[in-house]
């Protein structure tokens, strides 16, 4: 068996791992190298051979739950893919204006905020290349919008989110998923 010297420093910064009377400084060197194989290695990019598997959760789509403070992990509606609630949003206006052909089409068809032209005020934005402006929601009223509009417009909306790890999440830490497609 090879022989390991190392500093007092080390050695005092082992014992803090160690379990009293269980542990050997042999054995907490291999909880930390069981440890370091099982986290993202920063100089090699690997990864542990056996991730643990994270639960997603499905939801219904016309009975979410609470979604404030969270994050999109994907989405995509009617095959186009956003990285946020708002993007998405603006997502669902650009392919209701693909489908429905003019302002007011989409103005009658969504539940959104929107007006003809540039306004920047009161939390609005211009979306250039439809000629709209949108006001920003939350995510709670943003997923009420998306989903009213794929059912209005009959496409599909497949969302997996993230909430934070903040007390006022609904469930801090975990993931959930909302999808919706038409009756075929």
């Amino acid at each position: 068996m090879p022989v390991i010297r190392i500093s007092d420093q080390s050695f005092s910064r082992l014992q803090k791992h160690a379990e009293p009377f269980v542990d050997t400084p042999g054995s907490v060197i291999q909880k930390l190298l069981d440890h370091y194989e099982r986290t993202p290695n920063e100089n090699s990019g690997t990864v542990s051979p056996d991730p643990p598997l994270e639960e997603v959760s499905s939801y219904r789509p016309d009975t979410p739950p609470d979604l404030t403070h969270t994050n999109i992990l994907s989405a995509q509606f009617n095959g186009q893919s956003a990285s946020n609630w708002n993007k998405l949003r603006q997502v669902c206006h650009r392919v209701s204006f693909d489908k429905l052909g003019n302002f007011e089409a989409v103005q009658s068809a969504t539940c959104s905020s929107i007006v003809r032209g540039r306004k920047s005020d009161k939390g609005f934005h211009y979306m250039p290349d439809i000629g709209i402006s949108i006001r920003g929601e939350g995510a709670v009223r943003a997923w009420v919008e998306i989903f009213h509009l794929a059912v209005e417009l009959n496409v599909s909306v497949s969302v997996e989110f993230e909430w934070q790890n903040k007390a006022a999440a609904a469930f801090a830490g975990k993931k959930g998923r909302l999808c919706w497609s038409p009756q075929t």
